[in-house]
């Protein structure tokens, strides 16, 4: 019996497998394909097709079905190899749909003209434990349905001084600002560290311009006393969820914790609502405990 349950599974495993399709990208419905994210109960904004056009031109997929799943494939080719790599400022990507599926399906339909693959994938489906995982992420989500007060009640006690003194410095918050100003914070205070090219900036502005243009981003600006930018940050809300893409800083917002400023105040006004805020998650402890 437990030979006849293997073939079974064994069977109807090729048989889904065959249901899983790989489409170049200019074969792409993406009309189907934004539908199905829109759809899947790990919707995200990551896996749109625009998007995906501005993180990775040269993206093409694993479709199930007629659009009931949808795998997205980022590729580069380097010495003539192509390979699946995952592009900044998509943090999470792999398999999307409304439905529970192995994604060993997915995971198994990719070309083996891909000779390398790196694969982010998300928080809705894990990889399955006979595929090599090189390294498991954090990220951070917070419900923002309390009241602010319940929330601050929450913050720790480092956290509301913090705050208190941000409170106190004279700082100036502008719901609006210059895209590059605050990317060449970042620039002046961690860009010899990171990994940023000149290329991955300008997506990053492209991607936030493009969610500007269509109502669905904020760029917030931190002023100090004497009227200097010295923090800000980009947040993009799509499927009910506020997802905090990037920020910089100078090191006078270190001493006038501008930052908790800055997300104190955004939690002052979206707090009370169906939102959840995503901090995009950090591996880096102190950026994690922030």
């Amino acid at each position: 019996i437990r030979v006849k349950n293997w073939r079974f599974l064994n069977i109807k495993y090729r048989y889904l497998q065959t249901m899983v399709r790989y489409l170049k990208n200019s074969d792409i419905d993406r009309i189907k394909w934004n539908r199905c994210i829109a759809g899947a109960k790990n919707a995200s904004f990551y896996a749109l097709a625009e998007v995906l056009d501005i993180t990775s031109p040269s993206w093409d997929a694993l479709v199930y079905l007629d659009y009931q799943a949808v795998f997205p494939l980022p590729w580069r080719k380097k010495a003539g190899i192509k390979y699946v790599y995952p592009p900044f400022f998509s943090t999470q990507l792999g398999l999307y749909s409304d439905q529970s599926l192995d994604v060993s399906l997915f995971l198994n339909a990719i070309p083996k003209n891909f000779l390398y693959q790196e694969i982010k994938s998300n928080t809705c489906f894990s990889t399955p434990d006979n595929f090599p995982v090189a390294k498991r992420n954090r990220t951070y989500y917070l419900d923002l349905s309390p009241s602010y007060g319940e929330l601050f009640q929450s913050f720790s006690k480092n956290h509301k001084q913090n705050i208190r003194k941000a409170n106190q410095s004279g700082l100036t918050l502008v719901k609006s600002g210059d895209i590059n100003a605050i990317i060449n914070l970042f620039k002046v205070s961690k860009g010899k560290i990171s990994s940023f090219s000149s290329a991955d900036y300008q997506t990053l502005h492209q991607l936030v311009s493009h969610f500007l243009s269509i109502g669905k981003a904020d760029v917030w600006s931190v002023y100090d006393e004497k009227n200097t930018l010295c923090a800000g940050g980009f947040f993009i809300t799509e499927f009910g969820k506020t997802v905090f893409m990037f920020s910089g800083n100078n090191h006078i917002a270190k001493k006038n914790r501008a930052m908790f400023f800055l997300f104190d105040q955004y939690l002052k006004e979206n707090a009370s609502s169906d939102n959840v805020l995503d901090f995009g998650g950090s591996n880096d402890d102190n950026l994690a405990r922030f």
